[in-house]
């Protein structure tokens, strides 16, 4: 398997996010972040979209490491339920459901690390080629 905790590096959004890259294994990935005071809302608790990234990216790398041919997980569609108002470190576990060829559903649990589950996601993804290095954004 590749390393695919590489492939979140150089991602500036993630790496601002602080995203760490717990465990990788075929078909789950464990990934983790600690609250940052601009990851706060007005409620005093950390955005909802901060969650849902940490849950997304979570998914696709579960993806990724049943995909022996290196191709990304492009996010299709992806549902969060919030459980409970996440903060200091949140821990995020995704596995993957049996996959098809050019695509596959994943669900994630983020909890914080007293055990409370924070939220909980399913994503469906499409399997896609690596975008060439040199290669601009799409506009």
């Amino acid at each position: 398997m590749e390393d695919l905790s590489a492939a979140i590096r150089g991602i500036q959004f993630i790496e601002h996010l602080g995203v760490e890259v717990l465990e990788i294994s075929p078909g789950a990935a464990r990934l983790a972040l600690n609250s940052q005071p601009f990851m706060i809302n007005s409620w005093g608790v950390l955005h909802g979209g901060v969650t849902m990234s940490l849950i997304d990216v979570c998914m696709s790398l579960a993806g990724r490491s049943l995909n022996p041919a290196g191709l990304i997980g492009v996010t299709i569609e992806m549902k969060v339920n919030f459980l409970a108002p996440g903060c200091d470190r949140l821990i995020a576990a995704a596995r993957v459901w049996p996959q098809g060829r050019s695509m596959f559903c994943a669900e994630c649990e983020v909890t914080m690390p007293d055990g409370t589950v924070t939220a909980r996601g399913l994503g469906t993804f499409k399997l896609r080629g690596v975008k060439p290095a040199d290669s601009s954004p799409p506009p």
